[in-house]
């Protein structure tokens, strides 16, 4: 289908890009019927949907599963969510909830939480700089808070695109933890 975009074609076969473009099409009349309704607070937008759509069907891929299921779900998730999130690995006003804020004496650290269990944080090469809009911003938030953020995976060494922190493969995919460079965070409206 030539409508698809090539990155994703070389990147992901069509056993992967026919359910996402699915997906995509049903999300988004959710989306507009959703918005519909002024008096409901904006939710997610659609490709944070589709990025907890891939998760969750690892998540239940894996619960019934054996080794050899796990990494399978693992590979087709980063598929699914590398096609998704295309060679920036950027995202922008996604919707969390504030998990965790610390500072590591210079830094400041943050953990954001999805649905489903998927948390974003930030690591070493991710840290909120003293004195940038992020690090400001979150001074003023609590654990707990609803928040609107934008920013991009972290890449790791590897050759994936995005970056888990998961000790235990299981775990990696049942609950992931993503390395996450947030750009901008504020309260949610």
């Amino acid at each position: 289908m030539s409508w698809v975009p090539s990155w994703i074609r070389r990147r992901v076969g069509p056993g992967v890009w026919v359910p996402v473009v699915g997906v995509v099409l049903v999300l988004a009349l959710v989306g507009v019927v959703r918005r519909s309704d002024a008096s409901e607070p904006a939710g997610p937008p659609l490709p944070q949907w589709l990025f907890t759509v891939a998760v969750g069907a690892a998540q239940d891929r894996v619960a019934d599963g054996n080794a050899v299921t796990l990494v399978s779900a693992r590979r087709h998730r980063d598929r699914t969510i590398c096609a998704l999130l295309g060679p920036s690995r950027r995202v922008h006003d996604w919707l969390g909830t504030l998990h965790g804020v610390s500072t590591d004496a210079q830094q400041g650290e943050v953990t954001v939480a999805l649905d489903d269990g998927v948390m974003l944080h930030t690591a070493d090469r991710a840290k909120l700089r003293p004195g940038s809009t992020p690090f400001e911003k979150v001074a003023d938030l609590h654990d707990g808070d609803q928040v609107r953020f934008s920013g991009s995976f972290v890449r790791p060494g590897d050759g994936t695109c995005i970056n888990s922190t998961n000790l235990f493969a299981k775990t990696g995919v049942t609950s992931p933890d993503f390395v996450f460079r947030f750009n901008a965070i504020r309260a949610a409206q």
